[in-house]
């Protein structure tokens, strides 16, 4: 199907969801721990910026704030495969796009602030867009899963 057997159960397998969906993908991406990076990345841009709420505004204090804003400005952008934006531009403009991408995307449910809103505007998408049969049970596959 994807290069991989697809087991019809995660409880067989002893692997968690993400771990599990992210063998099972067209485009092997690591998800979960780009998810985990984001997260912790936005973790430590709440750490600096506790040190200018307390009026600890000197250059250091400042300069620590920006470069973990930047930070997470890099793992955000590392959280998405290297063709998603592309794909989920052309799926905007209603042009054909290979949507395995932003299946994988969806099958592998990334958690991190942001990524709820891009899930929910990638599922409108998709709506318009003529599937293959192998895509549309994977995203049913998705529906059932959450």
């Amino acid at each position: 199907m994807h290069g991989l057997t697809r087991v019809t159960s995660m409880s067989d397998t002893g692997l968690s969801k993400c771990s599990f969906i992210e063998r099972v993908m067209k485009y092997p991406f690591p998800y979960s721990e780009r998810a985990a990076a984001v997260r912790a990345a936005l973790e430590t841009v709440s750490e600096a910026t506790c040190g200018l709420a307390h009026k600890n505004r000197d250059d250091k204090t400042k300069a620590g704030v920006e470069q973990a804003r930047q930070n997470y400005r890099a793992a955000v952008a590392s959280a998405y495969h290297p063709d998603f934006w592309t794909v989920f531009k052309k799926l905007k403009s209603n042009e054909v796009a290979d949507a395995d991408v932003v299946v994988d995307f969806l099958e592998a449910d990334p958690i991190f602030f942001g990524s709820g809103y891009i899930k929910a505007h990638l599922t409108r998408l998709l709506q318009h867009v003529k599937l293959s049969t192998d895509q549309t049970t994977r995203l049913k596959d998705v529906l059932l899963m959450s």
